[in-house]
C-alpha cells in the first residue's frame, strides 16, 4: 500500500484540531538547511481552509485528495510548470504538516511528493523548489540526453556517483568502462570535473556554463568513458 493510495486515507480528527495543528505549524516551523518542505497547490490548500474554518463536516468546501494537477507541465515527467509564484500558484508546508494532511486526506494517485529541500545560498536560506536541471550524454553521442535533478548546494562528491549511475544505466555503459564526468560549455569547451568539494551551482558558475531560464538553472554535462 502506497503512501499516498485512498486505503491509507485515516479518520482526520475534527476540523478545528486539523486547523490548530496545520496552522501552529507554519507558524512555528523556521527554515532550516536540509529540511523538507512541501509544495501544495494553492487552491486546493486554501480550499481545505475554507473547510476547517466552515466547522462543518459536511459543508461542500471538503478539499478532496490533495492535487497538484495544476502545477505540472503535464503528467508524464512531473516537470514543475516554469515561473510558479509562491502564496500565487504553491503554498510550502512543512514536513510534519504535509505527512498530516497527507494521512487525513490522502493524494492524487501517481503523483509524486513535491518533497523539497532547505538549502543555505549566499545570505539566506531558502526552499528549493527548483533545483538545478542537468542534462546527461556520452561524449559519443551528445543527441541523445537524459535529464537529472541536483541541489545546488550537492558537492560534486555527492553529485558524481548519481549521475554515474544514471550515465551507465540510461546509456548501456558496460560495467568495466571507466567513467568521467565533464562540462560542457555554450562554446563547446569541456573541462572535467575534478573539484569534489566544490558544489554544483560554483562549479557551474565558476566555469561560465549556466543559463537561467525563469527559475530554472541548466547545465550540461556529458560522460567521457574509456
Amino acid at each position: 500500500m502506497t503512501a499516498n493510495s485512498r486505503c491509507s486515507v485515516a479518520e482526520p480528527p475534527g476540523l478545528e484540531t486539523q486547523r490548530r495543528e496545520i496552522e501552529s505549524l507554519l507558524r512555528e516551523s523556521e527554515l532550516q538547511a536540509g529540511d523538507s518542505w512541501y509544495v501544495v497547490e494553492r487552491r486546493w490548500f486554501e480550499q481545505w481552509k475554507e473547510f476547517v474554518e466552515s466547522g462543518d463536516q459536511n459543508s461542500s468546501s471538503f478539499p478532496g485528495l490533495i492535487d497538484n494537477t495544476d502545477l505540472f507541465e503535464d503528467l508524464d515527467s512531473f516537470h514543475l510548470k516554469e515561473r510558479l509564484a509562491e502564496n500565487e500558484d504553491f503554498v510550502l508546508v512543512p514536513a510534519e504538516a504535509w505527512h498530516k494532511l497527507l494521512v487525513w486526506y490522502g493524494m492524487v494517485d501517481g503523483q509524486p511528493a513535491l518533497e523539497r529541500k532547505v538549502v543555505d545560498l549566499p545570505s539566506t536560506l531558502k526552499v528549493e523548489v527548483y533545483p538545478v536541471e542537468i542534462f546527461l550524454c556520452l561524449h559519443s553521442n551528445m543527441e541523445n540526453v537524459t535529464t537529472a535533478q541536483f541541489s545546488r548546494t550537492d558537492s560534486i562528491r555527492e553529485f558524481h556517483p548519481g549521475a554515474i549511475r544514471l550515465c551507465r544505466c540510461t546509456f548501456s555503459v558496460p560495467p568495466g568502462s571507466e567513467c568521467r564526468l565533464w562540462m560542457k560549455s555554450s562554446d563547446s569547451s569541456c573541462e572535467r570535473l575534478r573539484n569534489v568539494h566544490m558544489s554544483v551551482l560554483d562549479a557551474c558558475l565558476s566555469s561560465g556554463m549556466v543559463r537561467t531560464n525563469s527559475s530554472h538553472t541548466h547545465t550540461h554535462t556529458h560522460t567521457h568513458t574509456q
